[in-house]
């Protein structure tokens, strides 16, 4: 979009200076466009050269004219004076032949209409997006409360201008309260540098967390019934540590009243949120979920994205502990959605929903190292490429009925003035970034034979200075 703004702008001003230039500063040569049209009927069309004479002739047509509308040969040159411009003027040479001279100056009008027509097309796609397809969103989606619990432990200041958006990815579907957090995207806007960086939070990271819901020894009151009971069983302490994507369990609800699935993931994200933020320090201005079914149904709208698929990708490998290669996942995926979708070959392919999202959900290929940071790694390129892709496809997308239709299984935290917020930052910045992931410094850390991704602060960076490393530059 940007792009295409400095290009237009561009070519305005350069015709603006051309045209406001006098015909007496130009050089003595010029090449212009010639309409000729000869008395047999026959036109075509020529370059011609203009040669700038003394300054009281009149315009002349010499002899050469004669050759050059002739069989290809020679050139017109037409001898003018500084007062007179040559553009429109329509000549007939010997034998009723005539020349018609075009481009000495810049077509004004037809500039000006480009510009008005991508103007008009800017401002009411703008004014269509907020009016029409933002309410239809916020009104179709789940909505999340953020209560930024750890604010005290920002740096807002690192952060000025730069706008955090956590996309999680999850397998959320009816009759589970608490979805796994398969994906933790976070796309950074920076208004300072006009970009946007998309980075992967490793969801295998093994960070602090506070379990609101856990019973701690001093909040019993003695004088309960039951005390001696529930202090045995009690905690010391709320705080404990696990995977970064374990934070989604965390569901701080009145057990005394009933909730619904929905109101116990949405608290899961929340707590997501204030975990991330006590982590890495760093402002979380929204958050949005996608389940796997709203993802299939978004990228079947958009028409699909063409994504390679590697002979290793293909290798199936099933022991006790995993399954290996794309095609368990695919199967399990056709099995739950009642889909026939087939991986044949390696090499680029046309990948619909369901085969994209089997795409990013592959973790483990047979020799990989690190299946969790090379799927990250899947991850992000998958976004920037489908950015990148997108042409008519977003004009399908950006219809009330396919929002609403896509929006009824998202979760948002987003409120409609945000969202327009968020669409004036993005209408002028280019594509995004892909800035690896989070943390992008650590170590193995196993426990109980879990496997986990740690970050000490002697061996490696903190997560805040890691996060504020690939964020805020």
């Amino acid at each position: 979009m940007l792009l295409l703004i400095t290009i237009l702008g561009a070519v305005f001003v350069v015709e603006l200076v051309w045209g406001l230039i006098p015909i007496r500063f130009l050089t003595s040569n010029k090449t212009l466009c010639a309409k000729i049209k000869h008395n047999n009927g026959l036109k075509e069309t020529k370059r011609i050269k203009v040669e700038k004479k003394a300054r009281n002739m009149k315009y002349i047509i010499t002899n050469e004219s004669e050759s050059y509308v002739q069989v290809d040969k020679g050139e017109i040159f037409i001898h003018y004076p500084y007062e007179e411009r040559l553009y429109n003027k329509r000549y007939v040479l010997e034998g009723g032949t005539s020349v018609r001279f075009r481009g000495v100056k810049p077509r004004f009008l037809l500039t000006f209409l480009v510009i008005l027509i991508y103007a008009s097309v800017f401002i009411g796609g703008r004014i269509y997006i907020k009016r029409e397809l933002i309410p239809t969103y916020t009104s179709a989606v789940y909505s999340v409360s953020l209560s930024h619990d750890y604010q005290e432990y920002i740096d807002y200041e690192a952060y000025k201008g730069i706008h955090n958006y956590l996309i999680v990815g999850s397998d959320a579907r009816d009759g589970m309260q608490t979805p796994h957090a398969d994906v933790m995207l976070l796309i950074s806007i920076n208004e300072n540098t006009k970009k946007m960086n998309v980075c992967s939070l490793l969801r295998d990271t093994y960070i602090d967390m506070q379990d609101k819901s856990t019973i701690v020894i001093d909040d019993l009151d003695p004088s309960l019934p039951n005390y001696e009971y529930l202090s045995r069983n009690a905690s010391k302490t709320q705080w404990i540590k696990a995977k970064l994507n374990y934070a989604v369990n965390l569901q701080n609800l009145n057990d005394t009243e009933s909730h619904t699935d929905q109101e116990y993931y949405a608290e899961g994200l929340n707590s997501l949120v204030n975990c991330i933020e006590y982590n890495f320090r760093m402002p979380i201005t929204g958050v949005i979920n996608i389940s796997w079914t709203e993802f299939i149904k978004a990228i079947d709208i958009l028409g699909g994205i063409d994504i390679e698929i590697t002979e290793e990708m293909l290798i199936t490998q099933i022991d006790d502990d995993h399954a290996y290669g794309i095609i368990p996942v695919l199967n399990y995926q056709n099995s739950l959605y009642n889909l026939t979708d087939q991986f044949d070959k390696a090499g680029i392919q046309h990948l619909n929903g369901n085969k994209a999202l089997a795409y990013v959900r592959l973790r483990y290929i047979v020799g990989s190292t690190n299946s969790d940071v090379e799927r990250t790694g899947r991850i992000r390129s998958f976004v920037v490429s489908l950015i990148k892709q997108q042409n008519i496809g977003i004009i399908k997308l950006a219809r009330p009925k396919s929002i609403e239709f896509l929006a009824s299984g998202i979760y948002s935290s987003l409120s409609e003035e945000e969202l327009c917020e968020l669409v004036d930052l993005l209408l002028f910045l280019p594509s995004p970034t892909d800035c690896g992931s989070l943390p992008y410094k650590f170590h193995d850390y196993t426990s109980n034979n879990v496997r986990y991704i740690a970050v000490d602060g002697k061996h490696e960076p903190r997560l805040d200075i890691q996060a504020q490393a690939i964020l805020c530059n």
